[in-house]
Formats: structure tokens, sequence, C-alpha cells
């Protein structure tokens, strides 16, 4: 994520962007680390959710500048999107899945899961997320085959389950490993995606 990463020496936020095209004093890191701490407030994002059905959206794509699962509510936003009949997407990591969350987007009928994990094996998660636990892809690996189990077993087509490989020197090398693990997971569908640096001359 380009607003967090431990690939980058700070997190590239928008005050930050703006500094460095401005070419004036970029913000302390405290401020930065003080933004990335900020999260959206609940009783709003239901309110503007409720809003923007009343005005006809009908599809949804829950996003942000952070892992949308990370948020306390999350579930709750989107299964009040899918109550009123929406389509609805969500980009993850899919670093906090559980089998608990597989079931409640199973049960609410979400959409589309797009996971960017930039790796088909262990080691070259490792390689691409290097403040992760050792067992961390292993645990993802787990509950994106319980999510396909529990599809099959139900017959269900949703969520569908697309695979990203945002592409990196340190995963160049595993794009057919990543295309084979797609494959195991059961993945409707997998991208390639060649790095953005989103303008940011420091990034």
């Amino acid at each position: 994520c380009f607003f967090y990463s431990s690939h980058v020496e700070k997190p590239t936020l928008i005050p930050l962007l703006k500094a460095r095209r401005m070419d004036t004093e970029e913000p302390s890191m405290e401020y930065l680390r003080d933004l990335q701490r900020q999260d959206v407030d609940t009783d709003r994002i239901k309110s503007l959710i409720d809003e923007l059905i009343a005005m006809g959206t009908y599809r949804f794509e829950f996003i942000g500048t952070g892992e949308p699962f990370l948020h306390a509510n999350a579930l709750e936003f989107m299964g009040r999107a899918k109550h009123a009949g929406s389509t609805c997407f969500v980009n993850t990591s899919g670093y906090v899945f559980d089998k608990e969350k597989m079931d409640a987007l199973l049960k609410m009928g979400f959409d589309v899961l797009r996971i960017t994990t930039m790796a088909g094996t262990r080691d070259m998660y490792i390689r691409t997320h290097p403040k992760v636990k050792e067992t961390t892809f292993d645990e993802l690996q787990d509950n994106l085959l319980y999510l396909a189990e529990r599809k099959k077993a139900l017959g269900l087509k949703h969520p569908e389950v697309e695979l990203i490989c945002v592409i990196i020197s340190k995963n160049i090398d595993g794009l057919m490993d990543f295309a084979q693990f797609a494959v195991r997971m059961n993945a409707d569908r997998l991208q390639y995606r060649a790095f953005d640096d989103v303008n940011d001359p420091g990034l």
C-alpha cells in the first residue's frame, strides 16, 4: 500500500505528495503517523451509505487509505449496502481475514473480493511483506480455501475472488507461482498490475 509499506521510508499520504509536488517542506513523520491513526467515523459512513442508496447508487467499492477490514464496522458497512441490493466490491490485502469474516461475506451475498497478495508462495510473501508473521501467507491460503469450499458446499458463486499481483522487483521472478496459487485457491480471476508510483518523485 502506498500509505503504509515496509518498502517506503514515509507513508505516501496526500500532504506528503502535495509537499513533494510543490517542492515545499515535507510534513513531519509525527504528523504523518497521526494521520495514519485516523479512522472513518462510523455514524457518518452509515449515513453516507444511506444517502447514496437514496440517490440511486447501486455499486459500492470499499477501498481507502488503508485496509478496509481493519475498521471495526467494515462488515456492517458492507452489509448495509448489500441489504439495499447494491453490488459491492472490496480491495483488501486479505491480511486480517478469518473464517468468521468469510462466513459473514457469504451470508450477505457480497460480490467481489479483490485481494492483493503480490505472491504465490510463502517465501515470496515474506519477501514482499517483510514485517508480517511467517505464518500469515499460510493463514491467508487456509481462509481462501475455506471460502472456496463453503461456496461449493452452499452452491454459491459469490463472493468472487480476484487475486492481484502488483509487480515489483521483489516478486518479478514469481509471476508463474502467483498464477498457480490462483488456480489452487479456485480464484475466479487473477490480475497482474504494473507498479504505479502515483507520480510521487519520492516513492
